[in-house]
């Protein structure tokens, strides 16, 4: 039978003090048995920055060999190997002894003993059923179990998936047939068992979901619609354990956990679910400008003339067309070609109103560039 339970050995034999060795060996289960796999974890010393390389295990008879690999690297940091699945192994005392090789040259040994009992079929108990409300506390599927069933098992729920620590959550878990399951080494047996757990009668306030509401105002969102499944209507609406219409305004009422409660059947109490508003903030477009460029520019960014835009954005062009699907935040507007006017910054957003910011572009020229055409004098900056 396994468990996950771990103990450390106590024999620990260190045969250097380099920087890089061993420190400690931990066995699971503690007190093994021939229809056990065995899990090793080695905890050591070595070089930071370097690696550990694999290990490899061997048998002679009742002494068992684990070469640890490691290399490169400097200074000093604690590292964690985990060895898996040794054995099983017939009854007897064994002797375990770990090599650790860096950078070519063994560096440390560690050894410990440790004794193989005899196996024991596991017991995994007798049928129990239970009857709950879903607003019952937490419980442990074990307690459930008729008998005397042994510990360590792993639970698994109706539709096959394994049940953390074995524990069922009222409201969340499905009812049905939970199953208990040792899996052990020959010669051994296996172990099965279940239970049938089922939910009383009682009323039904929907399951709990999550809303977004734009943090800048909107219209109002009636919560009751927005719980899942088929919730049972006339129950009462809280926040923070204050009451509640069931109306949310957003901008005016504060985002979190809005609870619906709906009264239950006897001997059940009240039910609850909840819808969390989560508060989006609005889309920034920028503040609006407006530039002049020369005639023959055509390939100039946008995002110089606004400010404070977020980079997520589009643009668009005076008409109102997209400016094609790669021209976001710093695309080069080619405005000769679009002509002037009125572009357009666009950042979306999927809970509020879309903003747009814009820039007013005026074309100069000809003439307005450097050369035979430049006929300005005392020109400090150009473009």
């Amino acid at each position: 039978m396994r468990t996950t339970a771990t103990i450390a050995l106590l024999a620990l034999t260190s045969l250097a003090a380099n920087a890089q060795g061993l420190t400690n060996i931990v066995i699971a289960p503690p007190n093994p048995t021939e229809c056990d796999l065995i899990d090793l974890t080695i905890h050591g010393t070595m070089a930071a920055q370097g690696q550990l390389l694999g290990f490899t295990p061997t048998q002679n008879g009742n002494a068992i060999g684990i070469t640890l690999s490691g290399s490169g690297g400097t200074g000093n940091v604690a590292f964690t190997q985990a060895i898996p699945g040794l054995g099983p192994y017939v009854p007897g005392t064994y002797t375990i002894t770990v090599y650790f090789i860096y950078n070519g040259t063994q560096v440390d040994t560690a050894f410990t003993s440790f004794t193989i009992g005899a196996g024991t079929n596991p017991n995994a108990g007798d049928f129990g059923q239970d009857t709950v409300c879903s607003g019952d506390a937490n419980f442990a599927l074990f307690s459930v179990l008729n008998g005397t069933p042994n510990t360590g098992g792993v639970w698994s729920d109706p539709g096959g998936q394994l049940v953390a620590n074995g524990m069922f959550d009222p409201g969340v878990s499905p009812e049905g047939i939970y199953s208990y399951v040792f899996d052990v080494q020959p010669p051994c047996l296996d172990a099965y068992q279940i239970v049938l757990i089922s939910y009383a009668p009682n009323n039904d306030p929907g399951t709990s979901a999550t809303l977004q509401v734009c943090a800048a105002g909107g219209p109002p969102v009636d919560l009751f619609s927005h719980l899942g499944g088929t919730p049972l209507a006339g129950g009462t609406w809280t926040h923070n354990g204050t009451a509640h219409s069931g109306t949310f305004i957003p901008g005016t009422d504060p985002c979190g956990v809005y609870t619906y409660t709906v009264q239950g059947i006897p001997p059940c109490g009240p039910v609850s679910a909840t819808i969390t508003t989560q508060c989006v903030q609005p889309p920034n477009a920028g503040t609006n400008g407006s530039i002049e460029i020369c005639y023959n520019d055509t390939a100039h960014n946008l995002n110089n003339a606004i400010t404070g835009e977020q980079n997520t954005g589009f643009w668009i062009d005076p008409n109102g067309f997209g400016l094609g699907i790669t021209c976001g935040y710093n695309c080069l507007v080619n405005v000769p070609f679009n002509g002037e006017g009125e572009y357009g910054y666009v950042v979306l957003s999927t809970t509020c109103p879309n903003d747009t910011g814009f820039v007013n572009v005026i074309l100069n020229g000809p003439p307005c560039t450097i050369g035979v055409e430049e006929v300005e004098g005392n020109v400090t900056a150009f473009e």
